[in-house]
């Protein structure tokens, strides 16, 4: 697996978890993220609002048949992978080295519109993607 699995799995394990209890909330994640990661700053979708261009932008997606029916805030999976295009090719172009996305229902459709720009992101930046299924992780690789 990739440099970035642990986060994934920690997701993944959270949800799990609360799924008996009401769902994962959006607000959760970025604290969720950011213990798995311990390491410098980083951009999470969704999160807290923050400033600045990091190393890692991390864009999570979770369905509402998994997050007890949670929708506040969470992104569907064609959103995440908008939210990825805008922050790798627009705000943070080229300051973001590592993208990683996590999705818990994956949206293939959404993926082949975005093609392109994924295939160009992949040419200056390290992207991993992980599919949630049950408590565990699997990593995708969209395009070479």
């Amino acid at each position: 697996m990739g440099e970035f699995n642990r986060i994934a799995e920690r997701i993944a394990g959270h949800l799990e978890e609360v799924s008996r209890e009401g769902g994962l909330r959006s607000q959760d994640i970025a604290d969720i993220v950011g213990n798995a990661y311990q390491g410098e700053a980083i951009n999470c979708y969704p999160g807290r609002p923050g400033s600045g261009c990091h190393d890692l932008a991390v864009f999570v997606s979770l369905s509402l048949k998994r997050n007890g029916g949670n929708k506040r805030g969470h992104l569907t999976c064609r959103k995440a992978i908008e939210k990825l295009i805008q922050h790798m090719q627009g705000a943070c172009a080229r300051s973001t080295r590592y993208a990683l996305l996590v999705v818990d229902s994956w949206d293939g459709e959404a993926i082949s519109e975005w093609e392109w720009n994924i295939k160009e992101i992949q040419q200056y930046a390290h992207l991993e993607v992980y599919l949630i299924s049950g408590g565990a992780i699997s990593a995708i690789i969209p395009f070479h």
